[in-house]
């Protein structure tokens, strides 16, 4: 059997910028059709017009547009001269917050699971994973926080405190499907 030729399509045009090349479908009657990218034309004028736009407002006004003070009596802006001055971080401090974003990692795959096992695309065993890791995970951060909690600012805490509530909540979830504990 020979195999069915497919007619050649150049591969570039001069009259067209490089980018905009057609694209090549075959139809439902067998010949191949050219279609224009025509999105990506409309979304490269609009990101141009918007950077045209941010471009005449800086040079305008001298600096970026920002939200008026007027607007949030409460917004302080500091003047351009002022520097920020970092507090110091102490290295137990680091390695807790990278703990806790370990543990908000688990607890984001879990709430995934739990979509999928509530849609049914997964069972009892594949949550449990899921609510093994962040289980695990919080009982270490637990003992960590304990070891060291004078060590860590007030906002360390209070995002351990949130982690708490957050791991409570998962429990009672993972509990409410009768699903096995691993």
């Amino acid at each position: 059997m020979a195999p069915a030729e497919v007619p050649a399509v150049p591969r570039s045009r001069s009259a067209e910028p490089q980018g905009s090349q057609p694209i090549v479908l075959p139809g439902h009657d067998g010949l191949h059709h050219e279609r224009k990218p025509r999105l990506r034309v409309i979304l490269t004028a609009t990101g141009v017009g918007a950077a045209a736009l941010l471009a005449f407002l800086v040079l305008r006004d001298g600096r970026l547009p920002m939200a008026s003070s007027q607007s949030d009596p409460g917004l302080v802006v500091p003047p351009a001269s002022a520097s920020p001055v970092a507090a110091p971080v102490s290295g137990v401090a680091v390695a807790f917050a990278a703990q806790t974003d370990s543990v908000l990692a688990a607890m984001h795959r879990y709430q995934v699971r739990q979509r999928d096992f509530s849609l049914h695309r997964i069972g009892c065993d594949a949550l449990a994973v899921g609510y093994r890791d962040v289980d695990r995970g919080f009982v270490s951060l637990s003992q960590r926080f304990m070891a060291i909690r004078s060590q860590l600012d007030p906002a360390a805490s209070g995002r351990y405190q949130q982690l708490a509530q957050r791991a409570d909540a998962i429990d009672g979830q993972f509990g409410s499907t009768g699903c096995p504990r691993p």
